[in-house]
Formats: C-alpha cells, structure tokens, sequence
C-alpha cells in the first residue's frame, strides 16, 4: 500500500511538472542510460516553452554489445531576442552489472554553438553580441539503479570531466547620443579563445512504469579556470524516457 501511494506522488508531481513546462533547462545536462544488456534502446525527450523561449531535446543510446553501448544526445533553444545555442555530443562506452548495480564509462566529443545578444534592462539596445562555439573532449562515469521496489523507479549518478576549447566573436556597440536623439553608432570586435577543464557532477530519477517513464535529471557544472557561461551553473531538467 505504501510503495502505490509513493508512486502515485511521484507520478503525479512529474506529470504536472513535464506537462506545465516548469523547470530550467542546462545545456549540458544530458540523460544517464543505465544500459543493462545487448539490443536495449533507450529514448528520452522533451520541449518546452519558458518566457518565449523554446527548449527541446532528445537523448538516446543502445548496448551494441554484451558490453559495449553508444550514446546520442542533441538540444537546441531559440527565441525572437537572438538567442540560439545547440548541442550536440556522440560517446561509447563500456557498461556492467554487478548485482543491482549498473555502471557505465563512456568517452566522448561534444560540440556546441552560440549567438547571443547583451542587453540591459535600463536599454533595450543590444550593447553587444557574442557568437562563438565550444569543442568538448570528455570521459562521463554513470552508476546507479533501475527498476527498484514495485513503483520502477531509477536511480543515477554521473560524473563529466571534459576539456573545452572555446572560441568566440565579441561585437560591442556604441552609440552616439545627444540630448536623447541618437547621432550614430559603430562597433568593435575583439576575438576570444581559451582552454578549459570542464567538471559536470548529475544526478537523475525516474519513475513510472517499466517502459515509460518521466525523469528528473539535476546537475551542476564547473571550470577550471573560472569563465560566464550562458545559463545558471546548477540546472534542472525533465523529460520523458522510453526503454525498449
């Protein structure tokens, strides 16, 4: 009685959450697959609309061999102000089951691309423009459990450690102004290009049926050294997963 009610909650609340779009999407917080045998495939999806602004993505990957998997993933986001970013990473790995137990460790490239404009409350005059992208290099180690109690619930825990070259376009505006009339404006570019580790700890829930399953996925990512990224370093992620 108690393992339905829990499941019930869990249902309901991700439902509510999936379906009302509430939540704040990272780009790089991808799916952990906790893949258990050859020939498993597992999809995982979702899209959303937060302040005008559309967020959609899609994971896969599949066991090719009693050991050997290969992983997918691709998002992108745009909205009517210039903001684009997509991404999108391939990886294989090895994965094994010791008891309960899955764990997995995949290498892999991640490439991601970006426009951005600044903008300032006080202005609605873009003050600048960064256009650029990220190459990313990484190792990710995935451990955790599926199906567990009655309710098929999953439980995962990853960790991404990646070297990203990173290369940007910055554009600054200026504008001439006098007496509130604007007299001209002109701009400058200044090339960025930097190296950089890359630290990305994760942690994802499912729950629902065998097959199908909404997840919550919540990660925190970090650099080494220090540099903005577009977006809040800790993020929150929802979405749907089917496992054949």
């Amino acid at each position: 009685m108690k393992t339905r009610r829990f499941h019930s909650i869990i249902m309901v609340a991700a439902a509510l959450f999936v379906f009302n779009g509430c939540g704040v999407y990272n780009p790089q917080c991808v799916d952990i697959p906790l893949i258990e045998r050859k020939g498993e495939v597992k999809l995982e999806g979702g899209a959303v609309v937060l302040d005008k602004t559309l967020v959609g993505h899609i994971s896969t990957a599949a066991g090719i061999t009693d050991h050997i998997a290969i992983q997918g993933h691709i998002h992108g986001l745009a909205n009517k102000s210039g903001l684009g970013i997509k991404y999108m990473q391939l990886a294989t790995g090895y994965y094994n089951k010791m008891g309960r137990l899955n764990t997995e460790l995949y290498l892999g490239y991640g490439f991601n691309t970006f426009a951005y404009n600044m903008t300032s409350d006080a202005d609605p005059n873009p003050y600048g423009r960064e256009d650029g992208n990220n190459h990313i290099a990484f190792a990710q180690f995935n451990c955790g459990w599926n199906h567990l109690a009655n309710s098929h619930i999953d439980i995962a825990f990853g960790l991404k450690v990646g070297y990203m070259h990173d290369s940007r376009i910055r554009t600054n505006y200026y504008y001439d102004w006098y007496y509130g009339d604007n007299l001209g404006s002109w701009s400058t570019e200044q090339s960025i290009v930097g190296n950089r580790l890359l630290l990305e700890p994760t942690a994802e829930i499912r729950a629902g049926w065998t097959h199908f399953k909404p997840s919550l996925i919540v990660g925190y990512f970090h650099t080494f050294p220090q540099d903005y990224m577009y977006g809040p370093r800790l993020s929150i992620r929802l979405g749907l997963t089917y496992r054949f």
